[in-house]
């Protein structure tokens, strides 16, 4: 809520020492986007310690360089503990882009402003309608939440409630509802009662409101049809079962028609049976023999009560359909799977797409347990949960759950010490520099030995690509090898491929293309902590954020003991992402140090210069907090082509299609810091731009690597920020 500054290259968010009596302003209302009316009224609420009396001010045409805003007192000396003003609101003219500032009276460094715009205008008279429940209805308390809907003539804030005595005493729903938002979820208290009253009122004008009564019943009578809500296909005179739940009914009647309405008075139902126990809840029905049947639907209907029914959810069709075959495609048997991948894909063919059952057996398959006791057979798959065990002989058996003399039977071996290979390290996209070290990580069970190896333009197509070797016969249980990157030309899309020596057809490649290049000189700055600060072990997590020149990996601990030792924050982190969460230990301790290392030249880091405090205090630091709520990372922007060859002249942008509706900031910063070129852009939907690769003066950027900036600000003021690298050949 204070104001927050954003540096766009460098992301400062500096920590302040606190203890219990750091005077601090919270404003607590007002963080949503509004529209208040001329002369209405508006409560003004705000936390506060350390401070005895405040001035309540506000500003229109807010603008975010503090110096720029001309306020408004509305009250000056109030009493900082009633956390309240009652604000009658200006009646002039429309009043864009407001903001309520709450100043302490002793000293105007203490302040805070509220989180987002709001507008006072001339509204409509108010009226408050509830849509729904509109009022009669018995809704079941088993269900425990209730959608709560309304209509208002204008934009003014709600309370809602409802009363369990006739209206004398009333409990809350929302004490503060937006009334744009158009409903509310209320979770209904476990009662049964009859005369239960909403009531929905202005906040500012109690007299403009409305009220609907409901009855609350645990035992509220319903049917829900559980079977047949999927499209699928049913042959005719088939066995096929009618699954459902209920609560409160007796008996029920099950029926059926084709060619079905969403009108249902149009529709035309035939009994399939009469006065069935609902507490059986399934009912075996043989399907017609006659022509072909669209469209049609299930309807269950209780005996005692037509007006408790339910109809299944997806049209089906009976009709002719081919003698049924069922093909285990995989696994086709004798396979050995690896339970510590514990998810196994089984896949088929069937003839006809009736309901499946899919089971395994451990004993011989003299019992089954389930994978699924019903699947749609145009699935074509589903995914096993593999049971931790080692096993020679188990059986996966797919049936037709109509005629179980349809199906067929696998048989696979599973082993918990399959022999299997992961490369761990190298999953992301990262820049490596030539001849630098870099650590390849794996995990192996049942293999020996390994060789490891390497290829600059991987192709998808495995068998096109060249792959060279780093190092063969590797004792596998090392898990680990320093491998010296090649120095000569740029490598583009690398890869690392690890494969058994013993049995070349396992192996594993790690899952991200990398780039090898030649990199400016490393240089790592710790951003924040700064260093001297106090950090309040309460608030638990502290962003640490730092700036490095190239995107190696890096390794970030923290030292309780004046660097005699140091803990991990992070063993190892990009340098791209630019920053971290820290879960601060719940110590009081004064001397902490945080270091920021390259994971490939530990001479090449930085330490905080001055000692930081953690104190264990129930005072957090809202400027903190507030400043990191701002903040958003995201990282799934895509550059093409990059690296940026000598002969191309534009790249491509890929913006996140989640931020939509917004105004783009993009800025490239060369290697050491240097504003090299920026543009903006208004995005839409799927949002792509070009970026020419020239400065400002025109000329073609130099070879090297570039950060990119992206700066999102959407319609309501947050901001977002995405960040990579560009590399700019010659």
């Amino acid at each position: 809520m204070l104001k927050s500054t954003l540096a766009v290259f460098l992301l400062i968010l500096s920590s302040v020492a606190v203890n219990a009596e750091t005077p601090f302003i919270e404003v607590i209302s007002h963080n949503q986007t509004q529209m208040l009316g001329f002369g209405q009224k508006s409560v003004i609420s705000w936390n506060a310690i350390g401070v005895s009396r405040v001035t309540i001010q506000y500003a229109s045409n807010f603008n975010t360089s503090e110096s720029a805003n001309t306020w408004t007192t509305i009250a000056s000396g109030v009493d900082a503990t009633l956390k309240s003003y009652n604000w009658t609101t200006p009646s002039q003219s429309t009043l864009s882009a407001c903001r309520i500032r709450v100043v302490s009276s002793d000293d105007s460094r203490i302040y805070d402003i509220n989180d987002m715009d709001f507008y006072v205008m001339d509204l409509p008279e108010q009226k408050v309608k509830i849509m729904s429940p509109v009022g009669g209805e018995t809704l079941n308390t088993s269900s425990k939440l209730q959608n709560v809907s309304w209509y208002t003539a204008n934009a003014a804030p709600l309370a809602i409630h409802y009363s369990l005595d006739n209206m004398a005493t009333w409990k809350s729903i929302a004490d503060t509802a937006y009334s744009y938002l158009k409903s509310i979820t209320w979770d209904i208290p476990d009662t049964t009662f009859d005369g239960v009253y909403i009531r929905i009122r202005d906040l500012t004008d109690p007299s403009k409101g409305d009220t609907s009564r409901v009855n609350l019943s645990r035992e509220t009578p319903f049917i829900e049809v559980l079977s047949h809500n999927q499209s699928i296909l049913i042959g005719q005179g088939r066995t096929n079962t009618i699954t459902w739940n209920s609560t409160g009914v007796g008996n029920v009647s099950i029926q059926y028609t084709s060619n079905f309405n969403l009108a249902d008075s149009g529709n035309s139902w035939t009994t399939i049976a009469s006065n069935i126990d609902a507490n059986t809840k399934s009912y075996q029905w043989i399907t017609p023999s006659q022509g072909t049947l669209s469209a049609c639907r299930i309807r269950l209907i209780s005996t005692d009560n037509p007006i408790v029914y339910d109809i299944n959810d997806a049209d089906f069709t009976i009709m002719n359909l081919p003698e049924q075959k069922i093909k285990i495609m995989s696994p086709t048997g004798a396979e050995n799977f690896n339970t510590s991948t514990k998810l196994l894909n089984i896949s088929w063919y069937t003839a006809n797409p009736a309901p499946l059952e899919i089971h395994y057996s451990l004993d011989n398959m003299v019992t089954w347990k389930s994978i699924a006791d019903t699947v749609y057979s145009y699935l074509k798959s589903v995914t096993w949960d593999i049971p931790d065990t080692t096993y020679n002989g188990v059986y996966i058996r797919i049936r037709d759950l109509a005629d179980s003399t349809k199906g067929d039977t696998s048989r696979v071996n599973l082993r918990i010490d399959s022999p299997f290979i992961e490369v761990l390290s190298h999953n992301q996209m990262i820049m490596l520099g030539q001849g630098k070290t870099s650590t390849i990580t794996w995990n192996s069970t049942g293999v020996n030995n390994v060789s490891i190896q390497y290829t600059g333009n991987y192709n998808l197509g495995d068998s096109a690509n060249t792959w060279t070797t780093i190092a063969s016969n590797v004792d596998a249980s090392i898990q680990s090898y320093t491998w010296i990157t090649p120095s000569q030309s740029t490598f583009t899309a690398c890869r690392i491929r690890i494969v058994s020596s013993e049995n070349p057809l396992i192996y594993d490649l790690n899952d991200a293309d990398f780039f090898v290049m030649n990199l400016p000189e490393q240089k790592v700055i710790i951003m924040s902590p700064s260093g001297g600060e106090t950090l309040n072990t309460t608030s638990k997590l502290q962003n640490v954020s730092w700036y490095a020149v190239n995107s190696v990996p890096l390794e970030i601990h923290y030292s309780l003991d004046n660097m005699a030792t140091w803990n991990s924050i992070a063993d190892t982190i990009y340098g791209y992402l630019k920053s971290t969460t820290w879960d601060i230990p719940d110590t009081t301790c004064n001397g902490v140090y945080i270091r920021i290392r390259d994971l490939t030249d530990s001479t090449k880091g930085d330490t905080v210069s001055l000692p930081i405090s953690l104190v264990i205090s129930e005072t957090q630091t809202p400027i903190l907090k507030k400043k990191l709520s701002l903040l958003e990372s995201v990282n799934d922007v895509q550059i093409y082509p990059n690296p940026v060859p000598a002969n191309v002249s534009k790249v491509r942008v890929q913006l996140p299609a989640t931020l939509t509706d917004g105004h783009w900031d993009i800025l490239l910063f060369d290697a050491v810091g240097n504003n090299v070129c920026e543009f903006e852009h208004e995005s839409s939907a799927n949002s792509a731009i070009e970026l020419v690769m020239n400065n400002e003066n025109g000329e073609r950027l130099a070879s090297g690597t570039y950060l990119f900036i992206g700066k999102y600000t959407d319609c309501f003021g947050k901001v977002s920020l995405i960040r990579t690298c560009i590399g700019v050949q010659l």
